[in-house]
């Protein structure tokens, strides 16, 4: 129901729902299934969505642990969280922080060369290092 929520913008009723899932998974024995992270990272991204920022970077950290836990360090699903995470301290201007989660994204190797994710993801350095007045990197970026 969570993910239902979620994909219909209640943010706030998704949380309540994965919470309980939540509750449920970890009344389970395996603590580090791969549906546990998805739980996490998706309740990240309701929290993203209701601009708890921090709640989010709490969540897609964890969830990033979880996914490395099982799958190594290079996956997909870990490079999407990570640009999730990347997002998120875009958003409360720690950019920084925000173009180490990019440049990992971008490092992990996990994208298809001219995919549309990668593309993305050089965008958002694009901009930032654009907003910081870094306009040749940004440049390198928006073409790459």
């Amino acid at each position: 129901l969570g993910i239902v929520e979620q994909r219909l913008g209640n943010h706030q009723l998704a949380l309540e729902n994965m919470k309980k899932a939540l509750e449920l998974r970890h009344a389970s024995e395996d603590e580090s299934a791969q549906d546990l992270s998805a739980i996490i990272h998706s309740m990240g991204q309701s929290q993203y969505e209701l601009e708890n920022f921090d709640d989010a970077i709490r969540l897609f950290e964890d969830a990033i642990i979880r996914n490395k836990e099982l799958f190594g360090n290079k996956h997909i699903e870990i490079t999407r969280i990570i640009v999730d995470e990347g997002r998120a301290f875009e958003r409360i201007a720690e950019y920084e922080r925000a173009l180490m989660c990019y440049e990992e994204a971008v490092d992990s190797e996990c994208y298809a060369e001219n995919s549309q994710e990668l593309g993305l993801v050089f965008m958002r350095m694009g901009i930032i290092h654009f907003s910081v007045g870094n306009s040749e990197d940004a440049w390198d970026c928006l073409t790459e």
